[in-house]
């Protein structure tokens, strides 16, 4: 594709790109973004807003990490627009709360025929309080859900299917 941003291993950032708190980005027609590193995040989410269409987001670990912002800025929203997300030895989407008990809250919304895929069956994985609402839109997906540590997720689908899907919850010890 004419617009990529790899992250390549011998750096020693684990992410494709950042969006910190209050900030944006927009992704375009052919945009790929990945971080390349098995560890690596394809963008990480701040309490910020990320819009893709016709793109690909690939990472490492997760395609999309979103974690809590500040308390002024807590809430995270990522729209999917023909756009395929890849985590490469992890989940599609991961939302994650802090550990100081801020849940974040991604309002996410997948359409027009954009894909998830997670190497560990799970297209949306909330933890530590997070809360994640997906719309999704004119798209078939196949995956999981997964929730732990009082997380929360409201998925709706409108014209869209569902392959396989589960929701559970993991518990730690």
């Amino acid at each position: 594709p004419a617009n990529t941003l790899s992250l390549h291993d011998a750096l020693p950032v684990l992410l494709g790109a950042l969006i910190g708190e209050g900030n944006s980005l927009t992704l375009l027609n052919g945009t790929e973004v990945a971080g390349t590193n098995a560890n690596s995040v394809g963008i990480q989410v701040v309490g910020a807003t990320l819009e893709a269409t016709s793109s690909t987001i690939v990472g490492g670990t997760n395609g999309v990490s979103i974690r809590a912002g500040s308390a002024a800025t807590p809430a995270s929203t990522v729209t999917l627009d023909d756009t395929k997300v890849v985590g490469q030895n992890g989940s599609a989407i991961f939302v994650r709360g802090d550990a100081a008990g801020l849940g974040a809250v991604a309002n996410i919304t997948v359409g027009n025929g954009s894909s998830l895929t997670g190497s560990n069956g799970v297209m949306l994985d909330v933890q530590r309080g997070g809360v994640a609402n997906m719309t999704v839109n004119n798209s078939a997906l196949t995956g999981d859900v997964q929730l732990t540590g009082n997380s929360t997720a409201k998925v709706t689908f409108d014209q869209s299917k569902i392959g396989r899907a589960s929701c559970r919850e993991r518990v730690f010890a």
